[in-house]
């Protein structure tokens, strides 16, 4: 169930955190594991690998001709049946750049972990049925 998984332990984890992450990393192959404390100067992060990719493309240019940016989101309109250039579908959006990519480690906007903890209980509801 966790194997090449990203893990996330919050709260401190003491002794059991000496014992569980290496038990896990061995047992389990996660793909990392994250370690969050109550002190933000005492976050570590554990268990990434050489080879292993740190950032992730979730749109690439071969999608810029069909994306469209909106507050808050984007939407790839799919090329199929002229879509992509349909003024209902396109609404308010407007066209990116040919060249545009849309990738994690160019990502400006970061949340701490006081913004991310809000946001779990905010949210607490949604997680799961996502």
């Amino acid at each position: 169930m966790l194997r090449g998984s990203s893990i996330l332990v919050t709260g401190g984890t003491g002794s059991f955190g000496h014992t569980f992450i290496p038990l896990t990393l061995e047992k389990y192959n996660p793909k990392k594991i994250v370690v969050f404390f109550r002190d933000e100067m005492k976050q570590e992060e554990i268990g990434i690998r050489p080879g292993k990719k740190l950032h992730e493309q979730m749109i690439g240019p071969e999608d810029a001709l069909y994306t469209y940016e909106y507050p808050g989101h984007f939407k790839i309109l799919p090329s199929i049946n002229e879509w992509s250039e349909d003024p209902e579908r396109i609404a308010e959006g407007k066209k990116v750049d040919p060249n545009f990519t849309y990738c994690s480690d160019s990502n400006s906007e970061w949340m701490g972990i006081s913004e991310l903890q809000e946001w779990i209980t905010t949210n607490k509801v949604k997680i799961g049925s996502m």
